[in-house]
């Protein structure tokens, strides 16, 4: 009788406690892709996030009073306006030295937050808790300012 083969996925993380799999790149040569990487980054409170977007938003304000826009829509726009459209447009944002990235955190992540950010033990139950607390963030703000890029959770 031939045994036949069998191939086995490697988890990327254990499924009880979320913690990542060390051995995942060692086995398959690849990036874990839960893992997130923090290299080149930096995580801002939400004050000095604020701080940068208010002196980009005012640099907004004096540019476009001396120098009006050819598109009536890119001028007068709210701070709020301002953001949305530097976070939809990409040129935009490059007009004024920004470039901001919007997304929700997958499960995967607010996982690793909780992990990296509370004194959860690593029990599955605690965790998972912690995850949908009201205080866990749901959402990740990537600003690409003066060549650094800075993350703000929400």
């Amino acid at each position: 009788m031939k045994k036949e083969k069998t191939e086995y996925e490697i988890p990327t993380h254990d499924p009880y406690t979320g913690e990542l799999n060390p051995y995942y790149e060692e086995l398959t040569g690849k990036k874990n892709p839960l893992r997130i990487d923090t290299t080149n980054k930096r995580q801002m409170k939400t004050e000095e996030f604020n701080k940068i977007i208010d002196e980009v938003y005012n640099h907004y304000l004096e540019t476009h009073q001396y120098e009006p826009f050819i598109l009536q829509e890119e001028m007068d726009l709210s701070k709020e306006d301002f953001i949305k459209k530097a976070t939809n447009n990409y040129g935009f944002g490059q007009l004024f030295g920004i470039s901001l990235n919007e997304r929700e955190l997958s499960f995967e992540e607010k996982i690793q937050w909780v992990m990296k950010y509370t004194d959860v033990e690593l029990e599955n139950l605690a965790i998972t808790e912690r995850v949908y607390h009201k205080g866990t963030p749901t959402k990740v703000i990537t600003l690409f300012y003066k060549g650094e890029e800075i993350e703000s959770y929400e």
